[in-house]
C-alpha cells in the first residue's frame, strides 16, 4: 500500500478547506475502487469478471486524472505501479481468452476517452445513446424554443415561459449544452459512466432497492414507504459487521466515518459523538497500516499526521474538543479495544490532540497566505 499513500499530494494551499477535503475524499474513494477492482480481478479465474474489473479500474484511473486536471491541488506523482498492475491483469485476461479483446472507444473531450467493451450493452449502452440526444447546443429555451440573447453560462430561468434551464458540458462529448430540469437525472448518470463510477453507483442503487424490499416485508409496509436513510443504515450495518469479521479495520473505520457523516446530515449529533471515538482510537492502533489514512494531507508531509485530515475536518465541525474527549473516555466500545490492543485512552487522546492542533495551525497558515 506504500504506493497508494504517495500517489496524490497537494500542490498548493487552498483557501477553502471544506471543499478541498470533499474533493480529495472523492479521489481517495476512486483510489480505493482501483485497488479493490485489481484485487478482485487477480483473484478471479472468470474472464468476464476480469474484464469487468479491469475496465472499472481503468475508468476510475481516468476519473482521477480528470480530477487532477480540474483541481490544481491534486498532483499525480506516479502512475507506473498502477499501469504495471493493470497490464498484468490484462495479460492474465488475454491468456484466459486466448486473444486480446478489442474495445469501442467513445471520445470524451480532448484529454480522455471512455471505453466500452464490445459486449457491454444494457443500461450503459442506452446511456451512451442518450448522451447524443439530451440537451441542446442551440441558444434557445429547451421548453418554449424562444431564442436567448446569448448562450447561458449557468443555471437560468426563461423569461418567456419560466422554465429552468441548466448550462453544462455533456460528459461524453464535452459539448456545452442547455439541459431541461427533467434531464438532469440522466445527465448525472451519464457523468457517473464517464467518470468510471457507474458500476459502483448502480450496485448501490440495486442494493438499496433489495434492502427496501426486505425491510418492507419485515415491517409489513410498501417498499416505496421505506426511506433511503433507513435502507442505507441496514446496508451500512451489514458492511460494518462484514469488515469486522474479516478483520479489515481500514474499511471498518472508513464505513464508520461514512455513518458519522450521514448522522451529522440528519442532525443526530449525539449519535455522531457515540461513533467518533471508534474512528479516533482505531486510527492510532497497529491494526491500521501506518499513515494509510493520511493519503491526502493538507500542506504537510503525510508522515506528520496519523489521522485522516478529512476525518479531522468533519470531527472539528461536529463537536468541540471537550465533547469529543468526554465521548472517548466514556465509550464502552473503546474500553474493550484497550483490553485487546493495549493503547491507552490517554495515549489515543494525546495523539488526537496533537494531530488536531497541527491540522488547525496549518489551516490558519494557509488562510493567512
Amino acid at each position: 500500500m506504500s504506493f497508494w499513500k504517495g500517489l496524490l499530494n497537494r500542490k498548493a494551499p487552498i483557501s477553502d478547506p471544506v471543499d478541498v477535503d470533499v474533493i480529495v475524499s472523492d479521489a481517495y474513494k476512486l483510489l480505493a475502487a482501483i485497488n479493490t477492482s485489481l484485487k478482485a480481478a487477480n483473484e478471479s479465474s472468470n474472464p468476464e469478471v476480469k474484464r469487468s474489473e479491469l475496465d472499472y479500474a481503468r475508468n476510475s484511473l481516468s476519473a482521477i486524472v480528470e480530477l487532477s486536471s480540474q483541481h490544481s491541488f491534486i498532483k499525480l506523482d506516479s502512475l507506473k505501479e498502477v499501469e504495471i498492475s493493470i497490464a498484468g491483469v490484462e495479460a492474465d485476461y488475454q491468456k484466459l481468452k486466448g486473444k486480446p479483446v478489442q474495445g469501442v472507444t467513445v471520445n470524451v473531450g480532448a484529454d480522455r476517452s471512455f471505453k466500452l467493451s464490445e459486449n457491454q450493452s444494457g443500461r450503459k449502452g442506452e446511456l451512451v445513446r442518450l448522451s447524443e440526444d439530451i440537451g441542446s447546443t442551440n441558444a434557445a429555451c429547451p421548453y418554449c424554443s424562444i431564442q436567448l440573447p446569448k448562450f447561458p453560462m449557468r443555471k437560468t430561468k426563461c423569461k418567456s415561459c419560466g422554465g429552468r434551464m441548466y448550462s453544462r458540458k455533456e460528459p461524453l462529448s464535452a459539448e456545452k449544452r442547455i439541459f431541461r430540469e427533467d434531464e438532469l437525472a440522466v445527465f448525472d448518470e451519464i457523468k457517473r459512466l464517464a467518470d468510471g463510477v457507474w458500476d459502483s453507483w448502480n450496485k448501490g442503487v440495486q442494493e438499496l432497492k433489495e434492502v427496501k424490499d426486505e425491510l418492507a416485508a419485515e415491517w409489513g409496509s410498501s417498499p416505496d414507504s421505506i426511506s433511503d436513510g433507513d435502507a442505507q443504515w441496514r446496508v451500512s450495518s451489514r458492511k460494518l459487521q462484514d469488515a469486522m469479521m474479516d478483520g479489515d479495520w481500514g474499511l471498518y473505520v472508513d464505513l464508520k466515518f461514512d455513518s458519522i457523516v450521514q448522522l451529522n446530515s440528519e442532525g443526530k449529533i449525539d449519535a455522531c459523538l457515540a461513533a467518533i471515538p471508534e474512528c479516533i482510537y482505531l486510527s492510532y492502533t497497529d491494526v491500521m497500516e501506518p499513515n494509510s489514512l493520511s493519503l491526502f494531507s493538507a500542506g504537510w508531509d503525510v508522515n506528520e499526521l496519523e489521522l485522516n485530515t478529512v476525518y479531522l475536518s468533519h470531527f472539528n465541525s461536529i463537536a468541540k474538543p471537550a465533547e469529543i474527549k468526554k465521548a472517548l473516555y466514556s465509550s464502552k466500545v473503546v474500553e474493550r479495544y484497550v483490553e485487546v490492543y493495549g493503547l491507552s485512552i490517554d495515549e489515543a487522546w494525546a495523539k488526537f490532540t496533537r494531530d488536531r492542533g497541527k491540522y488547525l495551525r496549518t489551516l490558519k497558515n494557509r488562510n493567512l497566505k
